[in-house]
């Protein structure tokens, strides 16, 4: 079989001086070049005829493989050139800019414009032909449609999948479609039939990620998920009722309306994690914690461990003593008071309660310390102002309760002594927050549960998962008065969950390696 650049012809024919007329002149350095005609439309005027080795009237070509470039891909009668994007062995390229018309519109119009393996435009032809792109017979990187929120998404999940996607587009094509994105979440993703891989990013939002969630349970796929339990995004998307139904499979047992109600109001009290039905349908189903993994085994469901990535590094230059000074500085902290910061959203799974009573005990051994947490709140905290006001807590703890954007996270982190992040949701918690607090070397207290799931380095001081105040406090007050070297372990724990890695890792899980 020859290798050559075929070229849908048909827009020179009405238009000989059309944009794509440079893409045929420069696709002439690749060797063979096949025109494709229609021919009850103008003939080629000789220029471009002198730039083909062959003419074909249509798109049957078995005795020819490489690269098709079609120069108006929403054009008429995309059926004259099925054959073409039907076929697996060739690179299929759409040119933007070609004349746009009413032949092919709506669904139609998308599924043949998915069957291409990228879209470019008529200018990247111009100068040096690329031959990365258009080299004959190639090895293309396996194609991953992926489902997913990004930012400006308020989302942990998406901040994580746009670090994620710069690191896997080394070693995949990732077609990304998502409610921030260019393509919208459909299931276009599923129908197209030109992906090797498609992935649904999943987490414990109905609002981020809802439609992702029923698209997978509809077609399968593989699916990335974020979260160890999908209360919130089961009762968002079945409602009460249905999540009950849901947990009741999960347990063996009837469960009631009340008692989804009251988990929603006390997740301590939660006995399902609704990752059954996700389990079923993914192929595979990839877990950040290596308990949920072995939760699902228990129970005869099948789920891969992929160690959870540093999705917010940092230079060692920003980590200097003088840059924590400033970080300070701009926040407006004196030097003469410990810092410790609690980040990421506010919400009754971060143990308020214990934390206000482990600073309790610190004050009492004459700390001038200050807890801030660091985030958005997504409960009530009238109660736990209470709590810290009948603590004399007044001035020692604070809740920022806002949004703050990227430059004003991180200098919380620089200028902060200790960081503290606690939950209490059962087992099988991931903590982007944590993550980040080791990332910049910032010794912390973190509960077992939460530190275990992350392989937190040695400057990561356990608690038990009961979330004793006392042993809180006590394990501060060892950071505050004598504060661990990071260094080392730091730039060991870096080398093993840097993004490269992560992304590697996930082609392999996906036998995309």
């Amino acid at each position: 079989m020859e290798h050559g650049v075929i070229i849908d012809m048909r827009c020179l024919q009405n238009n000989p001086q059309a944009p794509g007329r440079a893409v045929v002149v420069q696709a002439r350095q690749m060797g063979l070049v096949v025109g494709i005609i229609d021919p009850d439309l103008p003939p080629l005027d000789a220029e471009l005829l002198a730039l083909l080795d062959r003419v074909r009237v249509n798109a049957y070509l078995p005795d020819i493989s490489g690269v098709f470039i079609n120069l108006a891909a929403l054009g008429p009668d995309q059926l004259f050139i099925a054959r073409l994007l039907l076929r697996t062995d060739i690179q299929k390229i759409a040119v933007r800019g070609g004349p746009s018309t009413t032949g092919l519109n709506g669904a139609i119009s998308r599924v043949w414009l998915a069957r291409y393996d990228r879209l470019t435009s008529p200018q990247a032809f111009q100068g040096q032909f690329n031959q990365a792109v258009l080299r004959s017979g190639a090895k293309h990187k396996p194609q991953i449609a992926l489902l997913t929120p990004l930012p400006p998404a308020r989302s942990g999940v998406a901040d994580y999948v746009a670090v994620m996607l710069l690191a896997l587009r080394e070693f995949a094509e990732v077609t990304v479609f998502s409610p921030q994105g260019d393509l919208p979440v459909s299931a276009l993703a599923h129908l197209a039939g030109r992906f090797d891989r498609v992935v649904a990013v999943i987490g414990n939002s109905a609002a981020h990620h809802g439609e992702i969630f029923e698209l997978l349970v509809r077609y399968g796929g593989a699916c990335i998920c974020h979260d160890a339990r999908l209360l919130g995004l089961y009762t968002q998307q079945r409602g009460p009722a249905g999540t009950a139904q849901v947990a009741s499979c999960e347990l063996g047992r009837v469960v009631s309306v009340n008692e989804i109600h009251a988990w929603g109001l006390h997740e301590t009290q939660r006995e399902a994690n609704f990752l059954d039905q996700v389990a079923v349908a993914a192929s595979p189903l990839i877990l950040h914690a290596r308990h949920s993994v072995d939760a699902l085994a228990k129970r005869g469901l099948s789920a891969r461990h992929l160690p959870f990535a540093i999705y917010r590094p940092w230079n060692d230059a920003t980590l200097s003593a003088a840059q924590k000074q400033t970080a300070r500085q701009r926040l407006g902290w004196p030097e003469d008071v410990k810092l410790i910061i609690s980040l990421g959203f506010i919400n009754p799974t971060k143990g308020i309660g214990a934390a206000l009573q482990a600073m309790a005990l610190l004050l009492k051994q004459n700390i001038a310390v200050r807890l801030i947490w660091v985030g958005e709140t997504h409960c009530d905290l009238a109660p736990w102002r209470d709590l810290a006001n009948s603590l004399d807590l007044q001035n020692t703890v604070s809740w920022l309760d806002e949004f703050i954007d990227e430059a004003a996270y991180r200098d919380y982190i620089l200028a902060a002594d200790a960081g503290l992040q606690l939950r209490t949701a059962g087992r099988g918690n991931i903590s982007g927050a944590l993550q980040d607090c080791i990332a910049a070397g910032l010794p912390s207290v973190a509960n077992e549960d939460l530190a275990d799931n992350l392989a937190a380095p040695e400057y990561i001081a356990r608690v038990p998962d009961t979330l004793p105040p006392i042993a809180i406090a006590a394990s501060l007050q060892r950071i505050l008065t004598n504060r661990p070297a990071t260094e080392a372990a730091r730039a060991a724990y870096i080398a093993q969950h840097n993004m490269q890695t992560y992304a590697k890792q996930l082609c392999n899980l996906l036998d995309l390696g």
